[in-house]
């Protein structure tokens, strides 16, 4: 039990800084930043 608490405490922490560190970019385009938030969301989501 703590063990999944921590793990959420500590995605919630990287999401709040990768989104914080994300700038806002022409429409169409995305950032370095962003691209490594997908793909780490693929990797830890259960689908």
């Amino acid at each position: 039990m703590k063990k999944k608490l921590k793990m959420k405490l500590e995605m919630a922490k990287f999401l709040q800084q990768t989104l914080d560190s994300m700038a806002v970019e022409a429409k169409g385009r995305s950032s370095e930043r962003a691209k490594e938030f997908v793909s780490f969301f693929e990797k830890v989501s259960p689908c």
